[in-house]
């Protein structure tokens, strides 16, 4: 498979941080052997880009959507507010989407709104944010004579990057269903 490299001129930025979610996600998807070191290797290395890039793209779609509910710009004291915690920010959104459509009615997000977004969040900070653990390296697999791969990193498999594009697909599609408010559909 070939990784595009190409924005479309009227494709928005989002949409093509998703596709390279999903192309990373399919990448890390072939030939899974964890118990060949080498293959376990390139799996991962596609399973971070595919949840980092997942996560992206909902930032990225979140302050477009930000930008045609509200009209602020983003310099705006207003953006600066929203701008600054992503699970809060995805809350806003969906009040601001649901009161377009609902004015002065309340807005009931479903617990697992918040959560699955939570979890894409901190999948995402332990790697952005990444602080390794110190740990006995006789219990780690070995990636080279010299080398080993923590058990932290084993954790980003082509499993999780599936969870990644998942979570996205299923956070877009409540959005739109419990707020009215149509969203464009990353592909």
């Amino acid at each position: 498979m070939q990784i595009s490299l190409e924005i479309g001129a009227r494709e928005s930025i989002e949409n093509h941080l998703f596709r390279i979610a999903k192309e990373h996600t399919e990448l890390a998807s072939e030939d899974v052997d964890r118990e060949d070191v080498p293959k376990m290797q390139i799996e991962m290395n596609h399973s971070i880009i595919a949840i980092v890039m997942s996560f992206t793209a909902l930032e990225a779609l979140s302050n477009d959507l930000y930008k045609k509910i509200t009209g602020y710009d983003f310099d705006s004291d207003e953006f600066k507010k929203f701008d600054k915690y992503p699970i809060k920010k995805w809350k806003k959104l969906a009040n601001l989407a649901f009161q377009l459509k609902n004015p002065n009615r309340p807005l009931r997000l479903p617990s697992n709104f918040s959560k699955a977004l939570n979890e894409l969040r901190i999948l995402r900070n332990s790697i952005i944010h990444y602080k390794p653990t110190p740990e006995n390296t006789r219990n780690l697999r070995r990636t080279s004579k010299d080398h080993v791969a923590s058990r932290e990193l084993e954790l980003f498999t082509s499993e999780q990057s599936t969870k990644a594009l998942e979570t996205v697909r299923t956070l877009l599609d409540t959005f739109e269903k419990i707020t009215g408010y149509k969203v464009p559909k990353l592909e």
